[in-house]
């Protein structure tokens, strides 16, 4: 069986993470890395549940405003990812927030990311590449319903959630550090991956949901194409030889791709912001609506996911600041001193917590800017009560446009049985088969 690597707390860290062992565990097999965090497996100690934590270390971040910046796109991922609630957004389940470090646990992702989906399959066929980007869409289009834009969509930022409910995969969007929110940001700044940048991104002019939709289009044709070189040299001068070299390069590939997934492509892929199909129109594309017989497989899929997400929802807290703890590391607390403890108000909806004066200037300043430190129910009684209130206001939010009656949840009961009595390959050969 797989294990993955270790990448071992430091002594500050493994201090801090004692703050809330009653709550989670941190750890030292690492489940990723990149340049500037690492993810690691956790536990949430409540449920018994595999998690994922995400390190981002601050004192090893560059200096001055870059330092500022990244600090600044750490607490933004919290917040943002903690107001979402959806199927095909990585899950946020708490955040805490040192001197030092930010914790950010999150739901733990079983399937990997795109890019190593990708790159274990020779060939995606297009029905599979439909699931998985019809669920980006998705997701897409509740962040851009919201005023949210991801600036950063790639493979390597889509996750893949297994279930042993579901024929296929859970597809999540993640990686908020980027991501605009309206009244916050200037909306010209450049950030994202250069391969899945949209052409206004790079000139550094107004942005609007439209740069989400180009890279989608971007991944459709890495998926289908089953590699990245194919779109390294794509023009963006000119509308008619960018068109032109996507359905030649699409063609060229020797891989069965029907017209109106490259008409989708087409669609997403325009110089012109405004000549883009929205994430609405996207969701409602030719190509995910056709032919009509997938559609029954379709809304079973997407009732299932409800179903799954529904049961995996929780409150989603204010991050916590935790206390200094360096000073006790380093020897120079008094002995039998404690570490500057946060000092609490009582307020109608909870606790609130002050910002402790060992936290930087600027992680301090940020986190006032995005609203942060806040509302904290440590009161079970007051905590409970707002874990029900939210995880109605989210089914209201989200199942608006979902009936769920008693036959299709008995169907559903009947479905699961004969998947346990099957293998998960018979099983997808049945739901292909019947479709």
């Amino acid at each position: 069986m797989f294990q993955p690597p270790e990448t071992p707390l430091t002594q500050l860290q493994a201090r801090e993470c004692q703050f809330f062992k009653s709550q989670y565990r941190v750890t030292p097999r690492s489940v990723g890395q990149g340049s500037e965090a690492v993810a690691h497996l956790a536990e949430d100690v409540l449920r018994g549940k595999q998690i994922v934590c995400k390190l981002l270390t601050l004192n090893a971040l560059p200096g001055g405003c870059q330092h500022q910046e990244r600090i600044r796109r750490a607490l933004q991922e919290a917040d943002t990812l903690r107001q979402l609630s959806h199927p095909n957004i990585l899950g946020f389940i708490d955040a805490m927030c040192s001197p030092h470090t930010v914790y950010t646990f999150m739901e733990l992702a079983s399937g990997g990311d795109l890019w190593s989906f990708i790159i274990r399959h020779e060939e995606v066929k297009e029905f599979d590449a439909r699931i998985i980007l019809r669920q980006v869409t998705r997701g897409l289009r509740f962040l851009h319903d919201k005023g949210i834009i991801h600036r950063d969509l790639k493979p390597e930022n889509i996750l893949l959630a297994n279930s042993p409910r579901l024929a296929y995969m859970r597809v999540m969007l993640s990686d908020f550090g980027a991501c605009l929110v309206p009244n916050r940001h200037r909306m010209t700044s450049q950030v994202g991956t250069a391969l899945y940048q949209a052409p206004e991104i790079v000139r550094k002019v107004l942005q609007t949901p439209a740069v989400d939709i180009w890279s989608l289009g971007i991944i459709a044709m890495v998926i289908l194409l089953g590699a990245v070189d194919y779109v390294n040299d794509m023009p963006q001068i000119e509308q008619g030889s960018l068109t032109k070299f996507v359905l030649e390069t699409l063609k060229r590939s020797q891989r069965s791709i029907s017209n109106k997934g490259q008409e989708f492509i087409v669609r997403c892929i325009q110089i012109n912001p405004a000549s883009r199909q929205t994430s609405e129109e996207a969701d409602r594309d030719v190509w995910f609506c056709t032919p009509e017989k997938h559609l029954p497989f379709f809304h079973k899929l997407d009732r299932r996911m409800a179903l799954e997400f529904k049961r995996n929802t929780k409150i989603r807290p204010m991050p916590m600041d935790i206390p200094d703890f360096l000073p006790e590391i380093t020897g120079q607390m008094k002995l039998g001193a404690a570490p500057q403890l946060l000092k609490p108000k009582r307020a109608a909806s909870g606790t609130v917590f002050t910002t402790p004066v060992t936290i930087p200037t600027q992680v301090a300043q940020m986190a006032s800017k995005l609203a942060i430190t806040g509302v904290r129910d440590d009161n079970p009684e007051d905590r409970a009560r707002a874990s029900v209130n939210e995880t109605k206001a989210m089914e209201i939010e989200y199942h608006e446009d979902i009936s769920f009656d008693i036959d299709f949840r008995s169907q559903i009961i009947q479905d699961l049985e004969a998947f346990q009595r099957s293998s998960k390959a018979d099983q997808i050969l049945q739901l292909t088969d019947s479709i």
